[in-house]
């Protein structure tokens, strides 16, 4: 089952830092191989797959050159990618608001820190470097 929020998100095709949500039946239109049938596509980041696996509930980008390979771990659960995207929306707002805000890296490197611990750790932290551009 889909958070509500994130249902929320695909209906809007809501976009935040290179992610794009988009309805569940739309994402295999976009995404060049076939997804699982494990995996519940909801939307894009960049050229992968962004998806729920309905077993864990642990939320996954899948590569868009291999045929279900993962490559890389987003959040432990909808509900911790939801506080984490939360945050960053916050940062970029801020970003955008502020020139000094947006090219400090510090701050940079703690929000996205800050935004792997809410989704679930050190092992979702190389999405968030993705997001970030580090």
């Amino acid at each position: 089952m889909i958070n509500s929020k994130i249902e929320c998100w695909q209906k809007q095709e809501y976009e935040i830092g290179g992610i794009q949500f988009f309805p569940s039946s739309y994402v295999p239109n976009k995404f060049i191989q076939n997804i699982e049938e494990i995996f519940i596509p909801i939307g894009m980041c960049e050229a992968e797959a962004l998806c729920i696996n309905s077993e864990t509930q642990e939320l996954l980008l899948l590569e868009h050159e291999v045929p279900n390979l993962i490559c890389c771990k987003a959040a432990k659960t909808q509900e911790s990618f939801i506080d984490a995207l939360t945050l960053l929306e916050k940062y970029f707002d801020r970003c955008d608001e502020s020139e000094y805000y947006n090219n400090d890296l510090n701050i940079a490197a703690n929000v996205r820190a800050e935004c792997a611990k809410l989704a679930g750790g050190k092992e979702y932290n190389s999405f968030f470097c993705g997001i970030f551009g580090a």
